[in-house]
């Protein structure tokens, strides 16, 4: 948990729960970034729901401890949701900040929440919708999502915000590589198309070299996945925020063809990087990679459009440069750090200055 500093005082006191800041995943990576930001209006503290690692119950119980002891000094709890696990502690933790009249805010993040809604039976999709229905707001990672809770009836308009994620400036400015080094960053899974990505890139005709670069944890799972241990595809391991900057600054061409998606934080990292994109078109990432003119867009499962796109970007420097280029003056002009806190730091204003909760 985050102390409190005399200069803060004057801020509001905004308690965020979920993974913690800079662990492994979009989540704690998004939290990593938003611990960083600069806000004179609100003050940040973070505390884990007992999403991974041992004594997960003893951890939850120790979060509703704290919130029941500290609630006359928190003025807003910020909760982010995702699917399964994450939706079941989240109910039992708003429904605590429910008894005890404590405001907060769900941020959505998972790519396919609808499908795990859509496969919940009656009593728990009754819970979820009081759970949605009884926060003051619902953030969101792009349009796409608000349409449909919207269309749903599981928020009010009003209460609907769109905030896509955002990452800092850690590029170095320097020229491509020109190696035929392509990156993908996430976890090593089916899901995450990583089986299609190796595939197509096998596909690439013999006479263009390629390497293909994994950045992510690698589930038991992932032993299934086609030709993982190809000898030009290295896996790296999850890295740390400057090491994989490091990667980003290394490699050609940033790849991303899942499944399912919220708004990726690795795709937002390639595009402050000004590498030239590609990814599926699923989620928020065609709000974001403006085909053909910020990056290229892709169906999910389609291998042989994969291949192609992969080899016209890797045989058109000049499209590839210039799509790195429109990619990061994209971010800077929507994703950058400082202005996803300043529309974060609206939504907890928004809340704190409402009367309390009845």
């Amino acid at each position: 948990m985050t102390k409190k500093s005399s200069t803060d005082e004057s801020k509001i006191h905004i308690l965020v729960v979920g993974p913690l800041p800079n662990t492994a995943g979009g989540i704690g990576t998004m939290m990593g970034h938003l611990s960083e930001s600069v806000s004179y209006h609100t003050h940040l503290s973070f505390a884990d729901s007992g999403a991974t690692g041992r004594h997960r119950i003893a951890r939850l119980t120790a979060l509703l401890l704290k919130i029941a002891k500290e609630r006359h000094s928190i003025n807003v709890v910020h909760v982010n949701l995702s699917k399964k696990g994450s939706t079941w502690r989240k109910l039992i933790v708003t429904l605590a900040l429910r008894g005890l009249r404590v405001p907060y805010l769900l941020h959505l993040h998972s790519g396919n929440y609808l499908e795990f809604l859509g496969a919940c039976g009656p009593v728990a999709h009754k819970l979820i919708y009081g759970m949605f229905q009884s926060a003051e707001r619902v953030v969101v990672l792009g349009e796409r999502w608000k349409q449909s809770l919207s269309s749903l009836r599981l928020v009010d308009d009003h209460r609907l915000k769109v905030i896509p994620n955002a990452v800092p400036d850690l590029y170095c400015g320097l020229p491509r590589p020109g190696s035929n080094r392509i990156i993908f960053v996430g976890r090593l899974s089916e899901a995450k198309g990583v089986a299609d990505l190796i595939l197509a890139c096998r596909a690439i005709p013999a006479e263009i070299p390629w390497t293909l670069h994994l950045v992510g944890d690698e589930p038991q799972s992932a032993q299934s996945i086609p030709h993982l241990h190809d000898s030009r595809v290295f896996k790296t391991g999850w890295l740390s925020p400057a090491a994989t900057s490091q990667m980003f600054n290394e490699s050609d061409l940033f790849v991303l063809p899942s499944y399912a998606e919220g708004l990726p934080m690795s795709l937002l990292e390639a595009m402050s990087h000004g590498l030239p994109c590609i990814a599926s078109h699923v989620g928020a990432i065609p709000e974001v990679l403006l085909d053909g003119r910020v990056g290229r867009l892709v169906a999910p499962g389609d291998i042989t459009a994969l291949t192609a796109t992969i080899v016209d970007l890797l045989q058109s420097p000049k499209l590839a440069s210039d799509l790195g280029a429109s990619a990061r003056l994209e971010w800077q002009k929507r994703f950058s750090l400082d202005m996803y806190r300043i529309q974060m730091d609206q939504v907890y204003l928004e809340i704190a200055e409402k009367e309390p909760m009845q």
